[in-house]
């Protein structure tokens, strides 16, 4: 039962979603065609990057078990013992 409603809901929320990318894309898409015809090249361009650029998912820092980023730790080790060498 719980389940059902859940499932059904998620169909909503998709369905939802992508009507409203597709909305999103199709007013860039006009505003784009209207800033064309007003020669406005600036704004042209930021909308074209905008329709083509695809996302890169950041790097996320690699932790500890205790939830420490690694990287930080390396980092404040070597100015707190900078005359030790290290191999990494």
């Amino acid at each position: 039962m719980l389940q059902e409603e859940f499932t059904s809901m998620n169909k909503e929320v998709q369905k939802s979603a992508r009507t409203d990318k597709r909305v999103f894309y199709d007013t860039l898409a006009t505003e784009a065609e209207q800033t064309d015809e007003k020669r406005d090249i600036s704004t042209l361009y930021k909308i074209t990057r905008t329709l083509s650029t695809k996302k890169s998912n950041q790097i996320k820092p690699v932790k500890d078990s205790e939830g420490h980023s690694i990287i930080l730790r390396r980092k404040t080790r070597d100015i707190d013992e900078p005359n030790i060498l290290r191999t990494f």
